[in-house]
């Protein structure tokens, strides 16, 4: 059992328990907390990374422009919930 999830149980969480996490979009982290915890948990990855992986994406997604683009993501992501985003990008 992972360290974090001793750690929960410890804690107290049960099975009405809402849990929300926060972490930097990592695939495998995802997938566990879903595995695990299904609806009972929601993710969000957290808006410093979230621009880590917009930056390295501005070259293929606007190569005339990445740093217009980049702040046109930024600005769309600060006024639009994340759910919307993720989906938008075909992340969930």
């Amino acid at each position: 059992m992972p360290s974090w999830l001793t750690g929960l149980f410890l804690g107290g969480i049960g099975q009405n328990s809402k849990l929300h996490c926060v972490g930097d979009g990592a695939l495998c982290i995802y997938e566990q907390l879903d595995r695990v915890f299904g609806t009972q948990a929601g993710f969000l990855i957290d808006f410093y990374h979230l621009c880590d992986y917009l930056a390295a994406a501005s070259n293929r997604c606007a190569p005339d422009h990445p740093s217009v683009w980049l702040e046109q993501q930024k600005q769309w992501m600060k006024e639009t919930v994340s759910q919307g985003f993720l989906r938008h990008y075909n992340l969930i």
